[in-house]
């Protein structure tokens, strides 16, 4: 067996396993508690955010870019334009800098990582045996690993990263005769590579007093790039540069400023280029919509998860007979599924109720349809035991 690669055994008996099964029905019901708080919030968030956008459609007004209209004073507006800030960006480790409006500097490491394997097998009488493989490997990484946490740190120990991740960022920059902030700023991810050079490998090489080289678009920090050392570095910087944006928000004392609608749907809509307002609102529809479905979709497998916590002692009791608790698990699961869909389609249709009662209350009737269906496929079944 390779020496990176750890294997370990462990036993639970019934008792224990039942011990843990009731325990797990505690956290199954605060989990499902849970879950439709978050199914709930979800739709108070975007029946308001469809709201907001909707009425923010109907109120923005094109804005000049060359001077500030008090008419428009915390009124809705787009405008497209030139963004422009002043001075460089610059990492004071390696001296490496840009223009525009921000610089990142992406560090990746050098380091062991673990990776872990589980099989577990139910033995006659309902104990359980757990065979988990524990495997260490080196690569790089830009998410530094916590060696102390692994199975066996001993042999794959991990120093701790001399860099991080950075971003240097203009504090103020200008659209026309419109002030923009950090928040607007903040707006665009770095992607554009940075070029480094000899002297900024010398610069980070005294900063850290470790040898740093220039090998491909990256820095380097360590001996060998050919044959990497854990706690090595590859460093590389990207940049936002300035350039055309668009802009909907609220005009504030000559800035631009997040806008509330009166549903409590906050407006402040930034993208790169010339984009109509109604471009940049349907874009931001379609974004409410795909995290919506994202929260949904959470939401049902975390009640889903609750249910099957709350139904795990029937197969856990059935297991002292293996076959039989597999059989018993199939059952559990399926109604834990069947459960989780139907209480979260039931907390949906009810938050939607407000907005569209009639979407709603088709909803419900569906919901109720598949309950009855459900039953009526059981009753053969039932009816046929019963003769039998």
């Amino acid at each position: 067996m390779s020496p990176d690669q750890i294997t370990r055994t462990t036993h639970r008996s019934w008792f224990q396993r039942i011990g843990s099964a009731f325990t797990g029905v505690l956290t199954g019901l605060v989990l499902m508690a849970l879950g439709i708080a978050v199914l709930g919030w979800n739709e108070a968030r975007s029946i308001a955010q469809m709201r907001g956008l909707s009425e923010g459609a109907r109120m923005v007004v094109l804005a000049p870019l060359a001077r500030i209209d008090p008419a428009n004073e915390g009124r809705l507006i787009h405008l497209s334009g030139l963004l422009s800030v002043e001075g460089r960006r610059t990492d004071a480790l390696s001296g490496v800098s840009a223009e525009g409006v921000s610089l990142k500097r992406s560090v990746e490491l050098y380091q062991w990582s673990e990776t872990r394997r589980s099989e577990t097998r139910t033995k006659l009488g309902g104990g359980e045996e757990t065979v988990t493989t524990y495997s260490y490997a080196r690569e790089w990484s830009s998410t530094p690993e916590d060696s102390t946490q692994f199975h066996t740190p001993r042999g794959h120990e991990n120093p701790a990263p001399l860099l991080a991740d950075t971003v240097v960022s203009a504090e103020e920059g200008q659209i026309g005769a419109y002030r923009a902030d950090r928040r607007l700023l903040d707006a665009f991810q770095p992607s554009i590579p940075v070029v480094v050079n000899p002297e900024n490998a010398r610069t980070l090489s005294t900063a850290l007093s470790r040898p740093v080289r220039v090998e491909s678009d990256a820095l380097y920090v360590g001996l060998d790039p050919a044959r990497p050392a854990v706690g090595d570095l590859r460093i590389r910087y990207t940049a936002v540069p300035a350039g055309s944006v668009s802009v909907v928000a609220a005009q504030s004392g000559g800035a631009l400023a997040p806008f509330t609608t009166s549903s409590g749907a906050e407006i402040f809509l930034v993208t790169p280029g010339t984009a109509t307002a109604q471009e940049m609102l349907e874009q931001a529809r379609d974004g409410n919509q795909l995290l919506t479905w994202g929260l949904r979709l959470g939401g049902v497998v975390g009640l889903i998860v609750a249910f099957g916590l709350i139904l795990a002692p029937l197969p856990t009791l059935a297991d002292v007979l293996p076959p039989l608790g597999a059989v018993v698990r199939f059952g559990t699961g399926t109604l834990a599924a069947i459960g989780g869909v139907a209480v979260g389609m039931v907390v949906i249709a009810l938050a939607w109720f407000a907005v569209r009662p009639v979407f709603s209350l088709l909803s419900l009737a569906a919901i109720g349809l598949v309950v009855a269906a459900v039953i009526w496929l059981r009753r053969p079944a039932r009816t046929a035991a019963r003769a039998g």
